[in-house]
């Protein structure tokens, strides 16, 4: 259980790494800010 839970945190985060390069090309970036700053926040905290 502990493994899933860190591969799905570890996954969240890596998402949240690639959401931040894409920030800038989204019709709206202030809402891709901040889906980028949820999965980094939300995927360090359950890892």
């Amino acid at each position: 259980m502990q493994t899933l839970l860190f591969g799905t945190g570890l996954g969240l985060f890596l998402v949240g790494l690639i959401t931040g390069f894409a920030v800038s090309a989204l019709r709206n970036p202030r809402m891709g800010l901040t889906s980028h700053l949820e999965a980094l926040l939300n995927g360090s905290s359950s890892s």
